[in-house]
């Protein structure tokens, strides 16, 4: 059970990275991933594997080596200064963008820089920026252009977001970069169970 643990930690470490700027929300996805790891894992194994950390290291390391707490960042994606990920392309991408237009106010200034700054190529305009495609100063539309630094034409995506995007008027030019670069494969409505979902 001690490989068990250690290669599961090492499959975590190789391959699950996030980003996440409620400090609860980045902690409680550390706290589940860690409770995965031990999950079907006899408990008295799991007590001699936290001995063998205690005796080695002189403390509890837990996951050692291996530790994946680096990959779960406590950021904003959309402060482009960080570099997050840099390099990386991954296989599948998911997540929940914040639903809300992004206003000028001292809490939203990364957000506002990121509209103002962050550059894109589409339809032949190398460096159009994103304050020229996100209708309404839409936060989700904003994540639709930062994920692609993050893909290929291979990576598969599953975001939750909000509809009004891909048939409001004042996002034209964003469901034209939308369905530029994105396939859709499936929709799955949610309008009528978002009390329940997102009370």
């Amino acid at each position: 059970s001690i490989g068990k643990i250690e290669h599961r930690t090492k499959l975590l470490s190789d391959n699950i990275f996030g980003i996440e700027k409620q400090l609860t929300a980045q902690r409680f996805t550390l706290f589940s991933l860690s409770l995965q790891i031990f999950n079907g894992i006899n408990p008295e194994d799991i007590k001699n594997f936290i001995a063998s950390q205690l005796e080695e290291n002189k403390e509890i390391t837990l996951f050692g080596r291996h530790s994946f707490y680096q990959n779960i960042v406590h950021a904003n994606t959309l402060n482009t200064s960080n570099n997050f990920f840099e390099g990386l392309k991954f296989s599948y991408i998911v997540g929940t963008p914040p639903f809300f237009a992004i206003i000028d106010t001292e809490e939203l200034q990364d957000e506002m820089s990121f509209l103002k700054n962050y550059k894109v190529d589409f339809n032949g305009h190398v460096n159009k920026f994103a304050n020229e495609i996100v209708g309404a100063n839409q936060i989700s539309q904003c994540f639709f252009l930062i994920i692609k630094e993050w893909s290929d034409k291979h990576t598969r995506f599953g975001l939750v977001s909000n509809s009004s995007s891909f048939y409001n008027d004042h996002s034209k030019v964003f469901q034209e970069y939308f369905y530029t670069n994105y396939r859709i494969e499936k929709i799955y409505d949610l309008s009528g169970v978002k009390k329940i979902l997102f009370e």
